[in-house]
């Protein structure tokens, strides 16, 4: 996703190999059901797509601080 928001004019190709493959990668993994999107459209629904990477971005963000703030063992 992350190349179709930020490498891409944000326009969906829909005869693009790469983001067919993209939409059909999303659907599975948010559990969306198909039909209730447009074919020329990449589904980014707030609720069950947008929301749901922004909690996993600040549970990583959120674990990475807690490893990059541990101290070296022999340190002190």
């Amino acid at each position: 996703m992350r190349n179709a928001f930020t490498k891409t004019p944000l326009n969906y190709r829909p005869n693009d190999q790469e983001n067919i493959r993209l939409r059909k990668k999303v659907i599975q993994h948010f559990g969306l059901t198909e039909q209730n999107f447009p074919e020329d459209d990449i589904p980014t629904p707030i609720d069950t797509v947008v929301e749901p990477i922004f909690e996993a971005c600040r549970e990583y963000i959120a674990a990475y601080t807690v490893a990059h703030n541990k101290p070296l063992q022999g340190d002190g």
